[in-house]
């Protein structure tokens, strides 16, 4: 993997049954299960930032601006299946559903 997502190449792009877990405790200020969850879609969302911007380094870019917006959002995420946060359009989830 290109630049700062270093290990993210090695992890397999497929759902795990912990992630609940893991957003309740990055909730509660784990930071180690804030990096478990960057390390598990890095690659994932490298890849698709990079598919629509082609150039690497403002992939590398837009991927860590939306992990920290993800860190600054996490604590209005709710883990509860099929339940929406006022104003949303679409149910809750861990990974985004994305093309």
């Amino acid at each position: 993997m290109v630049g700062g997502f270093v290990g993210a190449a090695a992890v397999p792009n497929e759902p795990h049954g912990d992630e609940r877990e893991l957003v309740t405790r990055v909730q509660h200020g784990d930071r180690e299960a804030f990096d478990e969850l960057a390390r598990r879609h890095a690659r994932r969302a490298f890849a698709i930032a990079y598919r629509i911007l082609r150039h690497t380094q403002d992939a590398e870019d837009l991927v860590q601006d939306a992990f920290i917006a993800a860190l600054d959002g996490i604590g209005t995420f709710s883990t509860r299946l099929g339940h929406s946060h006022p104003g949303s359009s679409r149910s809750s989830s861990i990974a985004p559903s994305m093309p």
